[in-house]
């Protein structure tokens, strides 16, 4: 009787197990694996040993691997996957990442700006044009068939990348379209997790909330509209780069913030006063108001300043759903970029360290954009040095310790 008992408690211990999401945590993107415009031997290189056996030093344990709709995807037959690189993709990036012990996302359809583009690509799926939805349906059966054979705790689908719709009226169709896909995988794979993410036309959290008719730009007024999908092994996404003028001061052009620099983060009363003296933010409405709500207590609403107390009101929504819903959540993508004339080193410490350190005490999952671009610069993958990281950053978010020595995912992170 007692083995019969210890029997039944491994089973129902391993079943409890495969029912776990995987380690979504200590994420980074490796979207410089798989560029679109680069060639099978630029991915090779790219994705390297000396690279990969980096990342585990420093206690990354979940990589996130963006694929452009023109890789796999083929619109004259989307039930065969391109034959051009899916070998290729397989074998130089997908199974040399699970070999070495990470947990990857594959992000089967990240639509990039140009060379067929972002936006023609969801608008072709939004009006249903010349049977796009379908073909997104049949593409997707493709890609399942091909990658299910790999470790269900160790390979995550992706479904879409930040889908967004032009037309308010037509929004549903992103939860239509994704349930239609998860319905169509389950018929041929139950056991494999799959990232679903709603519309992204919110800038608060990108792909769970959506804008409240009326109150534009109000983040702590969001409502989360996306509608549960009835699925086992979901989990949901959302996107992080909030508040964006802060994020992205002096990255992009004059028309959005190249006028904005050293926003300190936490703000405090009057920070941004000499940028709003000048006139930064009066070329738009979106951009007024963010540089204000920044770095001023809303008049109307009295929001707290951007800081530890508010990010955590706002991710605490996040995780407040995923419990209403037995989901799990998961941050898909963020950063705080950098470059001169940016934000100051000081603020990004600051910030990075507080958005890790609340997605870490709600258990949500994070994936961390681009960590080898020019403007992140937590990795320096040079093609003649070995890798080199900004240790002070991965100790601020956790990855590492103080002695540098890796955090296990037990240990709890607690702001310095």
């Amino acid at each position: 009787m007692k083995k019969l008992s210890t029997f039944l408690f491994s089973i129902a211990f391993l079943f409890a197990k495969a029912q776990d999401p995987p380690d979504l945590t200590n994420g980074v993107s490796g979207n410089q694996f798989t560029r679109y415009f680069m060639s099978h031997s630029d991915w090779s290189a790219q994705c390297n040993p000396m690279l990969l056996h980096a990342y585990k030093m420093i206690g990354v344990r979940s990589i996130r691997v963006p694929i452009s709709n023109e890789i796999l995807y083929q619109d004259a037959d989307p039930s065969v996957l391109n034959p051009a690189n899916i070998v290729a993709l397989d074998t130089i990036v997908i199974k040399k990442l699970l070999d070495s012990g990470f947990t990857v996302i594959l992000d089967a359809c990240h639509p990039l700006s140009g060379h067929g583009g972002r936006a023609s690509f969801m608008q072709m799926l939004a009006q249903d044009s010349l049977g796009a939805r379908l073909k997104f349906r049949k593409y997707w059966v493709a890609v399942i068939n091909y990658f299910k054979r790999y470790n269900t705790e160790k390979l995550v689908f992706e479904i879409i990348n930040e889908p967004f719709s032009d037309d308010p009226k037509n929004r549903n169709f992103v939860y239509e379209l994704e349930d239609s896909v998860v319905k169509d995988i389950r018929a041929i794979d139950s056991i494999h997790w799959l990232i679903v993410s709603g519309i992204r036309n919110d800038k608060t959290l990108d792909g769970l909330a959506d804008s409240i008719p009326g109150i534009p730009f109000r983040d702590m007024r969001r409502r989360i509209t996306f509608p549960p999908i009835q699925a086992k092994k979901l989990i949901y996404c959302f996107h992080w780069y909030q508040p964006d003028v802060l994020i992205f001061q002096g990255l992009r052009n004059a028309n959005l913030y190249g006028c904005t620099s050293n926003l300190p983060y936490p703000a405090f009363p009057g920070c941004a006063d000499s940028l709003i003296a000048a006139g930064c933010g009066n070329f738009g409405a979106i951009q007024q108001w963010q540089i204000y709500e920044a770095a001023r207590p809303f008049q109307v609403q009295a929001l707290p300043l951007w800081g530890l107390h508010r990010m955590d009101s706002l991710i605490k929504q996040a995780a407040d759903y995923g419990k209403e819903h037995h989901v799990p959540i998961w941050m898909g993508e963020g950063m705080c970029f950098t470059r001169p004339g940016g934000i100051d080193r000081q603020s990004r410490l600051n910030y990075l360290e507080d958005a890790v350190a609340t997605f870490r005490k709600y258990n949500i999952g994070f994936n961390l954009w681009d960590p080898t671009g020019p403007a992140t610069l937590i990795v320096n993958n040079g093609s003649v040095t070995a890798p080199t990281f900004d240790t002070l950053l991965l100790q601020k978010m956790g990855f590492l310790s103080r002695d540098n020595t890796i955090i296990n995912s037990s240990q709890k992170t607690k702001r310095k």
